[in-house]
């Protein structure tokens, strides 16, 4: 049977005869992944640059962003204090403003991270500079120095609890990173700038903890009180929580530690992480249901992946990697480019990857030549499925620089991202006043009909067909179901199989390709089928 999955094989020889096998299968297939092709249904301006932004479990959006001067945002004003304020803002899946609010300090904000408990509630990271001043109160901080940050917002809005975790009484303590675990406790990634000497600690409620380098993994509890401080031997681009471990990355390694943050295993990957153009924070790690871990970076020169060498040609390449759950390489999405690419964001949900990416002149993507405007940096969005092969892409076109585009998704996906130029975003046309930058966030829709590619040992022989498809396993269910499409996502019959099932006489139906999808008690299985 025709199969999308596949691995670069070791020969040379065999090497090109795959790629060429699947380049025609890819071709034939990923036309029609979608019913409908994605596209955007609305498009909501803001008033402030967004630097991160998460999903909850019911489809809400936050964002966390900053802003100066004066902003106008639903009916009221907001006017930043002292140079650069953060706001945080919770929208439904429609773009409806439903809560924000505002942190100012002395002089900058940063964000780290937005994470979501199992009860919808946000949990914002960053660091502030003396103090920080949320709904009327104060939080003191090293004079003139960068503090760590901690807010807990209950759904409705309303502040839970807010919080420095550490600090040192001389110089900067920073706070990069943040995740929540099952239980909802906290994982938080920082140093000081202090990395030798005596001066080497951070005060925790009261006590000073001595540290062997500046940086370090603090735990806390749901409401933010110490739990244990461990120190980071070097610097971390991103880690992620998923079913009771955390996977970090950290430039050009990849690791994978238990709830007590013991190691359990580690993979040096030669490919650079996501890049950063602005302040906005990247997702380079995804891990789906099956504990395999895809993982977007960028080549700086080149790479070993499955026994090949990988180059960049020029300045950077853009790839996302699979390690399966045992971590063993299983496969490579490369996308080659005649300049310089930037890998951004990137998503899981279900059986589907988008990414984002920056790019200047020429990048090549399933059988296109895409170029950008005026050598300007150009957005990409591309979708994969969870086997690397290609489903579907597009390009935000500018005159001028975009920003990095972050990126979310459920059953849609939605961005947030920045233009200095007029930009259009399906029949969406942002035009930026003068010189000034829009920032704004987008919804993008697709047909919910989406058939996985992966090859499977149920669905089934001979393909081309003429009249009986043969299952390469017998079904032996109370409930087996098999549904048939056309490639443009119709579809044409439904059965339903009672008991010991191995075949079924599609005689009657027109030639043509045809996708299959049959449920079991195993799970769904899916191919191309092609009826002579």
């Amino acid at each position: 049977m025709l199969s999308g999955y596949h691995k670069v094989t070791e020969s040379k020889t065999n090497t090109f005869i795959m790629k060429k096998y699947l380049f025609i299968l890819t071709f034939l297939f990923s036309s029609y992944l979608f019913a409908q092709t994605p596209h955007f249904v609305w498009v909501k301006e803001l008033p402030f640059m967004v630097d991160c932004q998460v999903l909850d479990h019911v489809g809400n959006i936050y964002l966390a962003g900053d802003f100066s001067d004066t902003i106008p945002l639903d009916t009221n004003i907001l006017i930043a204090e002292n140079g650069t304020d953060m706001i945080i803002a919770k929208y439904d899946s429609t773009g409806n403003l439903l809560w924000y609010d505002q942190i100012c300090d002395a002089e900058y904000m940063y964000v780290a991270d937005l994470s979501i408990d199992s009860h919808n509630r946000l949990l914002f990271s960053g660091m502030f500079t003396s103090y920080a001043i949320n709904g009327g109160d104060t939080l003191w901080g090293t004079y003139m120095r960068h503090n760590m940050l901690l807010i807990k917002f209950e759904v409705d809005g309303r502040r839970a609890w807010m919080k420095c975790p550490g600090y040192h009484p001389y110089t900067c303590t920073h706070l990069y990173h943040s995740v929540m675990d099952k239980n909802d406790e906290i994982l938080l990634y920082g140093n000081t700038n202090y990395f030798t000497g005596p001066e080497h600690y951070i005060i925790i409620d009261g006590l000073e903890y001595q540290l062997d380098d500046g940086r370090f993994w603090m735990k806390l509890d749901t409401a933010g009180n110490f739990l244990w401080l461990t120190t980071a031997p070097i610097d971390v681009d991103e880690f992620y929580y998923y079913n009771n471990n955390y996977y970090v990355d950290q430039g050009d390694t990849l690791s994978k530690y238990d709830l007590s943050f013991d190691l359990i295993t580690k993979k040096i990957i030669s490919a650079g992480p996501a890049h950063t153009e602005t302040e906005y924070v990247n997702r380079s790690i995804a891990i789906d249901n099956e504990k395999n871990m895809y993982y977007l970076g960028v080549i700086n020169d080149s790479i070993e992946f499955l026994g090949q060498t990988f180059y960049d040609d020029d300045y950077g390449e853009v790839v996302l990697l699979c390690l399966d759950s045992n971590w063993s390489e299983n496969w490579i999405y490369h996308l080659p480019n005649t300049f310089q690419s930037w890998p951004v964001d990137m998503a899981l949900h279900n059986d589907l990857i988008v990414f984002t990416m920056l790019f200047r002149d020429t990048v090549f993507i399933n059988n296109d030549t895409v170029v950008s405007t005026n050598f300007k940096k150009n957005d990409m969005i591309v979708f994969v499925d969870l086997d690397g092969n290609y489903v579907y892409h597009e390009t935000i076109y500018c005159n001028r620089d975009l920003s990095d585009m972050g990126v979310m998704m459920n059953d849609a996906v939605y961005f947030a991202g920045m233009a200095r130029d007029s930009v259009n975003l399906s029949n969406f046309h942002l035009n930026p006043p003068g010189f000034y930058e829009t920032y704004y966030l987008a919804k993008m829709e697709f047909d919910n009909f989406y058939v996985p590619t992966n090859s499977t040992n149920v669905l089934g022989y001979p393909n081309p067909f003429n009249d009986v498809v043969y299952f390469n396993n017998t079904i032996n269910t109370n409930n087996a179901i098999l549904d048939i499409y056309r490639t443009n996502g119709l579809h044409i019959e439904h059965y339903e199989f009672q008991g010991a099932v191995n075949s079924v006489n599609l005689g009657y139906l027109p030639q043509g390709m045809y996708i299959f999808r049959l449920k079991t008690d195993s799970g769904i299985h899916s191919a191309i089928m092609m009826k002579q």
